[in-house]
This record gives C-alpha cells, structure tokens and sequence, in this order.
C-alpha cells in the first residue's frame, strides 16, 4: 500500500546556501537602515520641502532670567523640544544673553546690561541672536500646536500678523515678534537691533511695547519693505503669514485653526513700572545704518 506520508519536496542547492546567509543580510539591511534613519536629521536640515535648500537654519532659540524655569514654562520648552524633535534647541538665561553680546556685538554690551525689564532685554535678544546664528525665536511663554511648515525654512523671514483690520479695529497692522523666523545676517534684523539700542541708550524704555517690542519690530519692517521696493530690490521671499499662523486665540477675534502653529499665554511677566501703553513719538528719527557695530 501507498505511505500516507506525503513526499518532501526538494530544495535547490542554492536555496539551501542562500539560506544559510540571510540571517547576516538582514542584520546588514537593519544596520544600514538604522544609519539612514539617523541622517534624516541632516538631511532635512539640508533639504526643505524635498526640492529647495533650506536657508533659515533648524535652530530653536528661547530665553528666560535664570535656569530656574515656572513649571508652564518647563512644560512649554518641553513641548517645543517633543514637537520639534530635528531642531536644535538652544536657551539662554540673562548671564548667556550678556556674554553672547560681549562676544558678537561688544559696542552693545555695557548698554544691555542697563535694561532691567525682562521683556526689553528677551526684545533686544531675539534681533542679535536671530541676525548671528539665523532660526526660529519663540517667546518662553508660547506652546507649539504642531510643527513649523517645512516650507517656511526656505524663505528668508517670516514673519506673522497679530493686529490686522480683518480681525481688530485698530488701524494698524501690527507684527506679531514672540515667533520670528529669519535666515543669518537678515539686515531687518539689525535695523530693529539698532533702533532697540538706540531707544535704550536715549532713555526711551518705559515705552517697552514702542521701543523695543512689536510696534518697534512693526515699524522697522515697514520700512524694509518700503526701502526694497523704493530700491526694486526683491522681496518675493519674505512670507508674512495670517493671525491665526502664531496668534492663534489671541484676544477673541483670532481662531485656533488647522494653520495654527503656537500659542502665545501673555505671561506678561515684563510688565511693570518700565510700562506705557502711550502712541509712540510723532517725530521719530531713523536710526543710522550706515555701520555694523558688531
């Protein structure tokens, strides 16, 4: 009688050698695929949206008195870190903030170390900062609701609104600067750096909104703008984005939307005696900026 036992089929020589291989491949395939893995980090610091070269740096820039961060705040630089996971993260409290301008900007120095409100000092950072190493600068009392569009690390600035006759009734447009992204040596950068010292060092600080805050940054890119288009520079590759970008629930008029990036939590810990909410000066005169005084 016939074996139930069905016969075995036979393998093929090279099957049976190959098999005896595929262990150490596949350890191969892991490891390369493992080292891959670990360049993506570069590789989109290199590479934006897949088909431009990126030209503001994936660099996160944050600042605060002393390292001894208010637990929303340590929740925040947290949050910063886990969303933005291929950015360098770089903070800096107010002994990091001197010693980088005795280093990079050392005409400024002695002037820096005058200003005693915070939310100046965090003000005239974010410009020289920004203007040295290039980045992105988000205010220590901002939380990310996802991560920064990859296009926009191919643009030289941008920037987002904050007050805009569409939403608010003043009449300005106002410049939103606790997130500024801005590629090395951007020269609005240091106009507003300038103008911020300036203001300092001629005793115009209790005005922090005008002298060296948003309607300051406002007006310093105004004037860029103007001056580029006066010149037909081109400015194609400065992207300013809509409220709802970085201002999202600001106020009531401003909605989180699926655009929304952060948003700004008014600590307001800059508030103080150092404080006007007053116009700014009618006869304001342009800062000199002929030299570098780096």
């Amino acid at each position: 009688s016939e074996s139930n036992t069905a016969p075995k089929p036979t393998q093929h020589p090279m099957l049976r050698r190959r098999q005896g291989r595929a262990f150490p491949r596949l350890a191969l395939i892991v490891c390369l695929a493992v080292a891959i893995a670990g360049s993506v980090d570069r590789i989109r610091r290199i590479l934006g949206n897949g088909t431009q070269s990126e030209i503001i740096p994936r660099i996160l820039h944050q600042t605060w008195k002393t390292n001894q961060l208010t637990p929303t705040f340590a929740e925040n630089m947290r949050m910063w870190k886990a969303t933005c996971p291929d950015y360098e993260h770089r903070f800096y409290n107010d002994s990091a903030v001197y010693s980088f301008f005795q280093e990079h900007f050392p005409a400024y120095a002695s002037t820096v170390k005058t200003v005693t409100n915070g939310g100046a000092l965090a003000d005239i950072f974010r410009y020289a900062a920004l203007y040295v190493y290039g980045g992105v600068y988000v205010d220590i009392d901002t939380k990310p609701l996802r991560r920064f569009n990859d296009s926009f690390h191919t643009k030289d600035l941008v920037v987002g609104l904050e007050f805009d006759p569409s939403h608010y009734s003043h009449e300005r447009i106002q410049i939103c600067q606790w997130c500024i992204m801005a590629k090395p040596k951007h020269p609005v950068l240091l106009r507003a750096l300038r103008k911020a010292i300036a203001n300092v060092e001629s005793g115009d600080i209790f005005n922090v909104i005008y002298s060296t805050g948003p309607m300051m940054w406002t007006q310093q890119l105004r004037r860029f703008f103007e001056d580029r288009q006066n010149t037909q520079n081109n400015t194609h590759n400065t992207e300013v984005l809509p409220c709802d970008y970085f201002c999202a629930g600001s106020g009531l008029c401003v909605p989180v939307t699926n655009n929304s990036i952060l948003q700004h939590q008014f600590a307001g810990t800059w508030r103080g005696r150092q404080l006007s909410f007053g116009p700014p000066p009618d006869n304001e005169e342009e800062e000199d900026s002929s030299t570098d005084n780096k």
